[in-house]
């Protein structure tokens, strides 16, 4: 049985509920991964010849900005969710952790809208 990446997703929102930077910090990076492997595993299904063991992130998310509409959008928000994430995993300090959060959340969501386009797009 394949892994359900929305387990991440729904693990960063009980991390984001509390209040110490390591909790927020990981909230983050559950967040980003789940969004990721969302997007990886669509273009892996599509046929898309990407790495699953080697790290693929900046391919997965040029990949859809090399598309049209709401799948360029993925690729865009993906790189943005990629640069919060990184500063969560290995900047030493961060000046506002509450609006980085805030903000890859926000992200995330509309990536995820974005993906969800994208797809019916393909079933059309």
């Amino acid at each position: 049985m394949a892994f359900d990446w929305n387990d991440y997703a729904r693990l960063a929102e009980e991390l984001r509920t509390r209040k110490d930077e390591a909790s927020l910090r990981t909230a983050i990076s559950r967040f980003y991964y789940s969004v990721y492997h969302q997007a990886r595993d669509y273009l892996l299904d599509k046929g898309v010849p990407l790495s699953t063991t080697n790290s693929s992130h900046k391919i997965v998310w040029k990949e859809y900005q090399r598309m049209c509409g709401s799948c360029r959008a993925v690729g865009i928000n993906g790189d943005r969710m990629h640069k919060n994430r990184r500063v969560a995993d290995y900047e030493r300090s961060i000046t506002d952790i509450n609006h980085l959060v805030d903000a890859t959340f926000d992200i995330g969501r509309n990536l995820l809208a974005y993906l969800e386009q994208c797809q019916k797009r393909e079933r059309v």
